[in-house]
């Protein structure tokens, strides 16, 4: 699925058992938990995390914005060794940049298709 179709389902369909939306100003427990989640759910094989979105009850207008992130490429670095670190075994998402140029900015699009047999769990904190 390519960013347009996931944006499209998520301001139309809101957040699902596979599409996540999160401001994420930094990575820490909250996305690690989504990635666990992802990883676990039976039958669904993986996720799409979107790092710099505002959520429809942080939105003046009350729908999905694109706030974008600081430093996206510090977030980005950080999911990739945090992936590698944090769980019970090594995650290796997709990790797009992209940034939108009419509104000058950056986020992240994270897409996971897990192909492990066992359960990940977060094994550092």
């Amino acid at each position: 699925m390519n960013f347009d179709e996931l944006w499209e389902l998520l301001i139309t369909q809101d957040e699902s058992v596979e599409i996540e939306a999160k401001k994420a100003s930094q990575v820490g427990k909250s996305c690690w938990e989504t990635i666990s989640a992802f990883s676990n759910e039976p039958g669904l094989g993986g996720g799409y995390l979107v790092l710099g979105i505002k959520s429809p009850q942080d939105s003046e207008a009350g729908v999905y914005e694109i706030e974008g992130l600081k430093e996206p490429d510090k977030i980005q670095c950080d999911l990739a060794s945090q992936c590698s670190e944090v769980f019970s075994s090594v995650i290796r998402p997709k990790i797009n940049m992209l940034l939108i140029k009419k509104v000058k900015r950056s986020f992240l699009f994270l897409s996971l298709k897990h192909k492990h047999q066992t359960n990940q769990y977060i094994s550092k904190k």
